[in-house]
């Protein structure tokens, strides 16, 4: 009954009495006839009205479901593509991070070379400077202070 399908006939046999109205299936079952009045039409009509309400609950049910588990599931591929973006943005900046790490790097070692360059160049100067003065002495000739003054202020960094 809950269904609505040919309640009509139960409610009239109900109503009527099994001997008025008669149901072609049930003609055997009915030994006792008495008529009830208006007692079972209110008793289907509140039954069917309860019965509704709970199948359209039931029905709200499911969808109130159906929709909170779409929810999720719309929430979990958007922290997805959030991760997905993530991950597409990472290589980019891993590949920034590269570079500047080996422009750093060279740098470093550039400037690490330039410094032994410098030393190597004062080192050189000062061997110079030992030469020629053991090259004047021999010859007897003075060192002059002026020819190293030239080396001396040439720049010497890198």
């Amino acid at each position: 009954m809950a269904t609505f399908e040919d309640w009509t006939d139960i409610m009239y046999t109900q109503m009527f009495g099994c001997d008025v109205y008669k149901l072609p299936f049930r003609t055997h079952m009915c030994t006792n006839p008495k008529a009830l009045n208006w007692l079972p039409a209110v008793l289907f009509i509140s039954f069917l009205v309860l019965s509704s309400f709970v199948v359209l609950n039931l029905f709200i049910g499911v969808i109130t479901s159906n929709m909170d588990e779409a929810r999720n599931q719309l929430k979990l591929e958007k922290e997805e593509n959030a991760r997905e973006q993530n991950k597409k943005a990472e290589p980019i900046q891993d590949r920034e991070e590269l570079r500047l790490n080996r422009v750093t790097q060279r740098m470093n070692f550039l400037i690490g070379n330039c410094s032994a360059i410098q030393d190597e160049l004062a080192l050189m100067q000062e061997e110079i400077r030992e030469i020629v003065e053991e090259h004047k002495k021999k010859k007897g000739q003075s060192v002059k202070g002026k020819e190293f003054a030239a080396h001396d202020d040439q720049s010497t960094n890198c």
